[in-house]
């Protein structure tokens, strides 16, 4: 009966960040699983762990995350043709909104060129948390799809290249199945 306990715990966690029965009980299964057996059970629980992970990153107040003295913003964005316009307008707005607009406009073009690669490259929705601290501001876009080979490779004057002409620096983190965040550091 402990698992059905857990279970009924796990349904009402995800019921309260506003989720449905069928990811309640993935979720359920996944950390009932997880417990008894020391590790992570499946590609199907690993789904439903990163999905309560976004979730997660969504309710967490994400300035309070950013650290004393630093800004953080996150949203998700769905699979559309419009969500690379929609991703760069919140990236403007909490920039100027941040006292930070002399950044805004190669923000807005690294935002707009990592909303359109998930849109047209990964055919997945994504999420952009911006954080900014002292003189560095961060962009990250998490998309759904995995990382496929070693890594993303800028091309010149195209695409990647030229983020990697704008940033600091840059990468790309695996994150297994649940899909990759790709990151670029500016610097004011």
């Amino acid at each position: 009966m402990a698992g059905t306990e857990n279970l009924s715990v796990g349904h009402h966690v995800v019921q309260f960040y506003g989720h449905d029965e069928e990811l309640a009980e993935r979720v359920a299964g996944y950390l009932l699983g997880a417990l008894e057996s020391g590790g992570v059970a499946g590609t199907g629980e690993i789904d439903a762990f990163a999905e309560v992970c976004r979730v997660h990153q969504e309710v967490v107040d994400p300035v309070a995350a950013s650290g004393p003295g630093g800004r953080a913003a996150a949203r998700t964005f769905a699979f559309s043709r419009a969500a690379p316009a929609a991703a760069r307008h919140f990236t403007v707005a909490m920039l100027h909104a941040w006292g930070a607009g002399d950044l805004a406009g190669d923000a807005a073009l690294a935002v707009t060129e990592l909303a359109a690669n998930a849109i047209v490259h990964a055919h997945s929705a994504f999420t952009i948390v911006l954080s900014a601290r002292d003189d560095l501001l961060r962009i990250s876009v998490r998309d759904a799809s995995p990382l496929r080979g070693a890594g993303l490779a800028p091309a010149p004057l195209h695409g990647l290249g030229m983020v990697d002409a704008l940033a600091r620096r840059w990468g790309v983190e695996s994150l297994g199945s649940a899909g990759k965040l790709v990151w670029v550091d500016l610097r004011r």
